[in-house]
């Protein structure tokens, strides 16, 4: 089955799939023989997590990646962590946490100690992907083009 993810992009689905959408909070709508997953446009941090965690476990099971790793430590010196990373073509996909007025991300040292991340995974070579509640959609997108250019 093909299932619209975001606005004008289509991946195919397992009834499983489909499933595990629903438990993690995303609206299934069905519509002449085709299932579309809508994605609520929401401040909530576990919708765009989970929908790119899924994203990605669909990619693994269709055989687009060979798969990836939650929490990933990439430094050896540093304690940063990646919150997904694809190891064998060094990308990392973050998503960043500002949900609310007290987020780590909006603060002066929580944002310093983020680019300090971003750089030091820059400067080891690895591609980061950044996203948050607003953007989380473009991530499908994001990788095709990010795998085309390989």
């Amino acid at each position: 089955m093909i299932v619209q993810y975001a606005k004008n992009q289509s991946m195919s689905w397992t009834a499983k799939d489909i499933q595990n959408l629903r438990t993690k909070g995303l609206s299934i709508h069905v519509q002449q023989n085709t299932e579309s997953v809508k994605i609520p446009n929401v401040d909530k941090g576990s919708v765009g997590k989970n929908t790119i965690e899924a994203l990605l476990q669909e990619m693994k099971r269709l055989g687009v990646i060979s798969g990836y790793v939650r929490e990933l430590k990439f430094d050896e010196v540093r304690r940063f962590r990646f919150d997904w990373a694809i190891p064998e073509l060094k990308l990392a996909i973050e998503y960043e946490g500002l949900n609310s007025e007290k987020s780590r991300h909006t603060t002066k040292k929580g944002y310093t100690g983020d680019c300090v991340k971003y750089n030091l995974a820059i400067l080891n070579g690895w591609k980061v992907l950044r996203y948050t509640a607003l953007n989380y959609s473009d991530f499908p997108q994001d990788i095709k083009v990010f795998l085309r250019k390989l």
